[in-house]
């Protein structure tokens, strides 16, 4: 567990909330950088590109609704951000170009990836869920932290509600980004 692929993407994951959360004023180094690491994150792997693009959308969310600015300049900082999103890959590309590596980096890369997506497809999401579940079940931990999980946010939905205070606005962040990794753990269809 210790050489785990998904401990970089979910340094890179925890740092790009992090720093859109606490965008409160719009700091445009911060949005940067978390558009820079939202970018990094399918080259980290690439199963994680749709958490990055909740991420960008997140980030895009929060230009667009800058109260008193221009249209103009809501346009220039997309712009910006789309730019800081793909300098991960411009930047990997040159050093692969560089080194001469193309052909090895497109095939045991993007195409090695596409290939692991594309082998489940035969199971139904019913049954690549079952089969993950019962790999699950093996460890125990994993169900474990689900229904502990589960049963507090529904605790905590209870008490909200019940109590009649407002979420906060980082609910909708978490719950798209969530959606997001779920969708990237389901699309494989692999247990």
């Amino acid at each position: 567990a210790n050489l785990s692929t998904e401990h970089l993407p979910l340094f890179f994951i925890a740092l790009s909330f992090w720093l859109l959360s606490e965008n409160a004023p719009a700091s445009r180094i911060r949005l940067w950088s978390a558009c820079f690491l939202a970018g990094a994150l399918p080259w980290a792997k690439l199963q994680a590109g749709p958490i990055g693009l909740a991420l960008l959308g997140w980030a895009g969310w929060q230009v667009w609704r800058q109260p008193g600015r221009a249209a103009r300049l809501r346009f220039r900082d997309l712009a910006e951000i789309v730019v800081a999103a793909a300098l991960p890959a411009l930047l990997l590309a040159g050093m692969v170009a560089a080194a001469g590596l193309v052909d090895a980096a497109w095939r045991r890369f993007i195409l090695q990836n596409f290939v692991y997506v594309g082998k489940g497809n035969s199971a139904t999401l019913a049954e690549a869920v079952r089969a993950m579940w019962h790999n699950a079940e093996f460890d125990g931990r994993l169900p474990l932290f689900l229904y502990t999980t589960g049963a507090g946010l529904l605790l905590a939905m209870g008490f909200l509600a019940w109590r009649r205070v407002r979420p906060s606005p980082l609910l909708a962040a978490g719950a798209l980004v969530s959606l997001a990794a779920f969708t990237a753990v389901f699309t494989p269809r692999r247990d």
